[in-house]
Formats: structure tokens, C-alpha cells, sequence
């Protein structure tokens, strides 16, 4: 039923229940303890009906069941029937009484403000400024209209008791977990197809690497073997000599020189050239992305005279990778950058988690002064090492007549 309005369907005899309310209805349908309208009516050997609660809780006080009006005694309170044609009586009086307008006696609500949301008599449209202008409808059609609503809602929630959602969630939640693992298994297919692939470019760059080494190693190896046999070759004398003369002078100058040009080729070889390769791959790097061991960490600058900077860096970026990016925030230059942890200094081509940098580590930044500070600095150590070269005393010169020795000579 819609809200507020009354559970009714005035048929005839309500109407007549309501003609007879007032007056000569009135005393036989109140009950004569509780003077309200009777509830469950029951009626006693003596024909007085009273609510079957009031009866009982008299019965009860008085220890027997006497008639309230006329003190007959009845029959025990277990025997007592519901009067049902008097229980209909009152409830349509009841009915009839709460579809009376309150604000105009003996007029039954028939209408419906939709607008106000409460139902309304004759009076209340026509007479009424409270409603005025108001969407006003039929109760009854107002009844239906809720009617229909309402099993509108309950088909809906049968249908869900019938078909629970639960059933459908857990469906939705399979397809979406099969989503991950699809997922999952795309990413691992990639990371391991980079992972071939960067493993792949290492082998060959080792292999590339390697055989350049060992021709230059060959060529060192044979202009060494070809010196020692010019020189094995020499007489026992001109070894002693600094000056070889001739054809052998002229052959170990040119075993000598390939030996020079071998040895500039071949230089002295160093780790990083591999770690440089190794950090210049595009699949090495996305790798070092995907890896959970390159997520960013929190490190702690500290500069002098300044406040402390928290930079967000990852552990592969190198100590100049570090000073870049405080050089985009803090405008310093990178060659007036040097960047310590524990008093030690970073490495600028080295992963500074390679260097004991870790989550919430305190690096130290201090500051070279500039380029002609530190070439008038390094004029002034050459000068001091010159000043202590002049003050050493020379090597005494050999007496006059005394014949030098053959090792002072040479």
C-alpha cells in the first residue's frame, strides 16, 4: 500500500459501520475496560464482550472469571471463544475511523495527494488551500499504482533469491584471475625473451672482445720473440752497448717499434669496458626495470651550509647518474659535484648499491671550488715538487786521471 494511507475497501458494510459509529454502535463495539475499540473480542455467558487481553488480566486479579458490567459468573477463561462476527465489526469500524478526514468530520478519504504524499477528502480538494494546485489522484488508483510497484520489487527479489549474485561474482572474479595469469605469463615471456636476448649481446660482445685481445697478444708475443732473437743474435760486446750500429741496430729499432705500436693497441684492459657494454643494452635496462631490486629508494643529501635533499634514485644509477639529477634540481654543476658515503668517495661510473648505498643512506656532497682553482692548485704542487728537485744535492764529479767504471758508464 502506498505510505500513510489506510489498509481499506469500503464496501457497504464499512460505510454502514461508519453511519453507525457515532451513536448507537458505539458502546456494543467499546470494550468496557480499556474503553477502545475491541481487539479479539470475546463474549461471556452473559452476553457482554469485552477484549480477550482485558478479560484475561481481570480473570486473573479476581482469582475467577465474573462479568466486569453484571458480576455474573462465567465459565473459566481456557473456555472463552473469539466472537468473529463481532471482531469483523470492529475492525471496519476501525477502518471506517481511520478513513475519516481529521480535518472534516463524516468525510471519507477518497483521494490522494501525491504531491504532499497523504491522502485527502472532498473537502480537503475543493475547499482546502493546503492542496491547491496539487497532482491529486484517486486512492484507489494510488493503491494500485504502489500495488504495482511493490510486486515490481518482489519479482526482482525473487529472481535474486532464485539466481544469486554470489554465483555470478565468483564467475567474474575466475575470468579476472585468469586475467593475471595471462598477464603474468606474458611478462614472464618477455623478461625472458630480454633475458635471451641480453645474454646474447654479452656472449657476442665477450667473443668480439676476446679475439681482439688475443690477435694483439699474438702480435706483442711475436714482436717480443722477434727483439729476443735480434738480440740473441748480437755479439756478446754490442749488447753492452747503448748504440747498436748497423743492420741489427736498424732491426731492433723495428722489432722495437711494432712492439710499441702493439702494446698502444692493446692497452691495459679494464673491467668497466664489459660493465659499460653490459649497462648500454635496451634489454639490460628493461630488465633492470621489471626487476624488483631496481625499485626506487630514498637516499638523504646532505650539503654544507644547506638544507639535507631526500632524493628517490634507483640502486643501478651510477654516483653521476646521482649528480645529474642534483644538478637539474639544484643547479650545480656536475664537475663541482663529489658525492662521499662514510667519508668515502663515490665512483662516478659505478651502481651506487654496488658502493654500500642503500634505502635511507646519508650521502655527503661537497664541493670542488672550479676548474682554474684546481689548475692553480696543481701549478702550485708542481712548483713545490720543483723547489725540492733544486735543493738535492748532485753526485759528486770523478777525480781527474781516475778511469770511470764500466757500470757508471753504462
Amino acid at each position: 500500500r502506498a505510505p500513510g494511507l489506510p489498509s481499506i475497501a469500503l464496501t457497504n458494510v464499512a460505510m454502514q459501520a461508519l453511519s453507525l459509529a457515532d451513536a448507537s454502535v458505539s458502546d456494543e463495539l467499546q470494550c468496557a475496560i480499556c474503553f477502545e475499540l475491541m481487539s479479539h473480542p470475546v463474549s461471556l455467558k452473559c452476553q457482554h464482550s469485552f477484549c480477550t487481553s482485558c478479560i484475561q488480566r481481570t480473570a486473573a486479579q479476581n482469582g475467577s472469571l465474573h462479568c466486569p458490567l453484571c458480576r455474573k459468573r462465567s465459565h473459566s477463561v481456557e473456555s472463552l471463544t473469539e466472537n468473529k462476527m463481532l471482531r469483523v465489526m470492529c475492525d471496519l469500524a476501525k477502518e471506517a475511523r481511520d478513513a475519516q478526514c481529521p480535518s472534516h468530520a463524516g468525510h471519507v478519504m477518497d483521494y490522494y495527494c501525491t504531491t504532499c504524499d497523504t491522502p485527502v477528502c472532498d473537502r480537503c480538494v475543493i475547499m482546502g488551500s493546503e492542496h491547491r494546485g496539487h497532482e491529486i489522484v484517486q486512492l484507489a488508483d494510488a493503491n494500485a499504482k504502489t500495488l504495482s510497484k511493490l510486486s515490481t520489487v518482489q519479482s526482482e527479489i525473487q529472481r535474486r533469491v532464485e539466481k544469486p549474485a554470489c554465483g555470478r561474482a565468483e564467475a567474474v572474479y575466475e575470468g579476472l584471475a585468469g586475467l593475471v595469469d595471462e598477464a603474468a605469463d606474458d611478462a614472464v615471456a618477455h623478461i625472458e625473451k630480454l633475458r635471451r636476448q641480453a645474454k646474447a649481446q654479452l656472449s657476442s660482445h665477450k667473443l668480439k672482445e676476446v679475439a681482439h685481445l688475443s690477435r694483439n697478444a699474438e702480435a706483442m708475443k711475436e714482436a717480443a720473440q722477434g727483439i729476443a732473437q735480434v738480440l740473441a743474435e748480437l755479439p756478446r760486446g754490442s749488447r753492452q752497448t747503448s748504440n747498436p750500429t748497423g743492420a741489427q741496430g736498424r732491426l731492433v729499432d723495428q722489432w722495437q717499434n711494432k712492439l710499441t705500436q702493439a702494446a698502444m693497441q692493446v692497452p691495459e684492459w679494464d673491467a668497466m669496458r664489459a660493465a659499460d657494454f653490459l649497462q648500454g643494452l635496451s634489454s639490460f635496462s628493461m630488465l633492470q626495470k621489471a626487476s624488483p631490486a631496481n625499485r626506487p629508494i630514498q637516499v638523504l643529501i646532505s650539503q654544507p651550509g644547506s638544507q639535507t635533499i631526500t632524493a628517490s634514485i634507483r640502486p643501478g644509477d651510477t654516483a653521476n647518474d646521482v649528480k645529474l639529477g642534483l644538478q637539474r634540481h639544484t643547479g650545480i654543476p656536475v664537475e663541482r659535484q663529489c658525492l662521499y658515503l662514510g667519508g668515502k668517495p663515490l665512483d662516478d661510473k659505478l651502481p651506487v648499491s654496488a658502493q654500500g648505498v642503500t634505502q635511507h643512506a646519508m650521502i655527503q656532497l661537497r664541493f670542488r671550488a672550479s676548474v682554474a682553482h684546481d689548475a692553480v692548485k696543481e701549478w702550485q704542487k708542481d712548483a713545490k715538487e720543483w723547489q725540492k728537485r733544486k735543493r738535492v744535492p748532485s753526485a759528486p764529479r770523478p777525480r781527474a786521471g781516475r778511469a770511470p767504471s764500466s757500470e757508471s758508464e753504462t
